[in-house]
């Protein structure tokens, strides 16, 4: 018995469903590409350093971070500002309050928090180049963080750090 099937065929409704697949499967390619540079987590593009020439400070960061995850900040300054035996790094408290403090390298001999900013003290070796401060941050919540750091009063810079859930 020699039969047909007859199924009902549109063109208009296979080319949009073609459409939609490739549509699909670049924003997963794209997906990976992203995840692989860095945008959505670890990877190349995740870190980045700035500096500020004026006060010599030099910082590097996690630019893209999640949430639970430790992220080092390396601060690098000069050992001496305005003649003084002890250094201060300066840091927003707002910034750091989004921030659980895992270890600080090396350890400051004084902590304070004046109104807007958390002041960590450290002693000037004379023989060395230049202060080198590494903090383990490990972030609490997710979404824009602002970082003001600065060595005593001169100068400073913003840093922006974006967390991811």
């Amino acid at each position: 018995m020699s039969g047909s099937l007859q199924l009902e065929q549109s063109p208009a409704f296979q080319r949009r469903s073609a459409q939609w697949q490739r549509a699909g499967w670049i924003a997963m390619g794209l997906f990976v590409v992203a995840g692989a540079v860095g945008l959505l987590g670890h990877g190349p593009l995740s870190r980045t350093t700035a500096h500020d020439e004026a006060s010599a400070l030099h910082v590097e960061y996690a630019r893209l971070t999640r949430v639970g995850s430790l992220a080092a900040m390396l601060v690098q300054g000069p050992t001496r500002v305005s003649g003084s035996a002890r250094i201060q790094l300066q840091i927003s408290s707002d910034s750091l309050d989004r921030n659980l403090i895992r270890s600080i390298m090396p350890t400051p001999v004084a902590v304070f928090k004046t109104q807007d900013r958390y002041v960590f003290e450290f002693i000037s070796i004379p023989s060395s180049s230049s202060t080198v401060v590494r903090f383990e941050l490990q972030t609490l919540r997710p979404g824009p963080n602002t970082f003001d750091v600065s060595f005593g009063s001169n100068g400073g810079l913003r840093l922006r750090q974006w967390v991811l859930p």
